[in-house]
């Protein structure tokens, strides 16, 4: 399965030159969330006591990686 398939492209927003990722087709999708929240943790070597998001994107990640892997 390609992540990819579930990020839209908004060219132009919110201003010319930026190209926003839409991520909600891939949080509609709870299976596919689910994968792609396993993978992400499998990626790290050593899971850390805690998950650190960035923005709010980051939240949304790292809230659903520490239920998946442990840690807070």
């Amino acid at each position: 399965m390609s992540f990819k398939d579930y990020i839209t492209e908004v060219p132009d927003f919110p201003e010319e030159g930026v190209n926003f990722k839409d991520i909600s087709p891939l949080l509609a999708e709870w299976g596919v969330f689910d994968e792609c929240i396993e993978k992400m943790g499998d990626l790290v070597g050593k899971l850390p006591d805690y998950w650190i998001g960035i923005d709010a994107r980051g939240f949304i990640f790292a809230s659903a990686l520490s239920v998946m892997h442990g840690g807070g």
